[in-house]
C-alpha cells in the first residue's frame, strides 16, 4: 500500500535543521539536520506511525489536502510518500517463517515444546544483552582509558556541550545574547 500525508518543515531557530510535523498524524512529529535528512526521518516517523495503526486494525487515516495546510514563517509543506508494504516487511510485527536446524535427538526430547518460541525468547534475550554490553562499555570505557578524574571531567563535558545543544534547539537558551552580556 502507497500513502503519501502532508508535511510542515518548521526550520529550526538557529537554520541547522527542520522541525517536521503532520498534521493528518496527531503526535507524529520528528526532525533533521538538512531538509533531505528532515525527509528521510519523516518518512521513516510517520511509516511507523501509520503502521501502528494498521496492526492495531484500524485503517490508515485520509491525507488532508496539502493546499489547505499554512506553512510557517521560512518553513514549507510538502508530501511525504509512505512505502507501507516495504516498511511492514521490515518492522512489522507479522511473523515470518525461518529453517532451522537441530539434532534429532534435540528435536525427540522437545516433543511439544515450540521451537519458534523458544527461539525468538532466546533472540529477544541476546539482543538485550549486547545492548546491554554496549552500554556498559561506553560507560566504563572512559575510566578504563583515563583516570577516573578525567574521565569524569570528559562525560561532564559531553554533557554540558549535550544540554547546550539541545536547549539552544528548543530555544531555551541562545548562547550570543548570553556571551554579549559579559
Amino acid at each position: 500500500m502507497k500513502l503519501a500525508y502532508p508535511a510542515v518543515f518548521t526550520p529550526f531557530d538557529d537554520k541547522k535543521g527542520y522541525l517536521v510535523e503532520f498534521p493528518d498524524l496527531p503526535g507524529c512529529i520528528t526532525e533533521g539536520n538538512t531538509v533531505a535528512d528532515a525527509i528521510f526521518m519523516a518518512e521513516d516517523a510517520a511509516s511507523g506511525w501509520v503502521l501502528t495503526d494498521l496492526e492495531d486494525g484500524k485503517s490508515a487515516p485520509k491525507a488532508s489536502d496539502p493546499g489547505s495546510i499554512e506553512a510557517p514563517d521560512g518553513g514549507f509543506v510538502s508530501m511525504v510518500a509512505l512505502d507501507m508494504d516495504a516498511y511492514a516487511e521490515k518492522y512489522g510485527k507479522k511473523a515470518i517463517k525461518k529453517t532451522l536446524t537441530i539434532p534429532a535427538r534435540m528435536n525427540t526430547q522437545a516433543n511439544g515444546i515450540s521451537c519458534s518460541k523458544v527461539l525468538q525468547e532466546a533472540l529477544v534475550k541476546h539482543i538485550i544483552l549486547v545492548i546491554c554490553i554496549i552500554v556498559i562499555a561506553m560507560a566504563v570505557l572512559p575510566y578504563i582509558i583515563f583516570p577516573w578524574p578525567i574521565a569524569l571531567l570528559i562525560t561532564l563535558i559531553e554533557l554540558l556541550i549535550f544540554w547546550v545543544r539541545d536547549a539552544k534547539r528548543k530555544g531555551t537558551i541562545y548562547w550570543d545574547k548570553v556571551l554579549k552580556k559579559k
